[in-house]
């Protein structure tokens, strides 16, 4: 039998209190959607910035600072 593995799972980047998960139930809730609404919040918002700026490279830096909260929200996994 093998050894658990063990992921350090915070409630946000901004936490710092982390609490230790088993791998394999991290990989089985993200098999299952656990964060799929999240996940997808955060793409459509990303999306929708990119379509209302004009300029590629100025779309890219204003999607990527209008998620920015959002991905900061949400449980954060190393």
């Amino acid at each position: 039998m093998k050894p658990a593995i063990f992921i350090s799972m915070v409630g946000s980047a901004s936490e710092t209190a982390t609490r230790h998960v088993q791998a394999d139930k991290i990989i089985r809730a993200i098999k299952e959607g656990k964060w799929r609404a999240p996940l997808e919040q955060i793409r459509r918002l990303y999306a929708k910035t990119i379509l209302r700026t004009g300029d590629p490279e100025a779309a890219k830096k204003a999607a990527k600072l209008a998620v920015a909260p959002l991905k900061k929200s949400y449980r954060t996994f190393c």
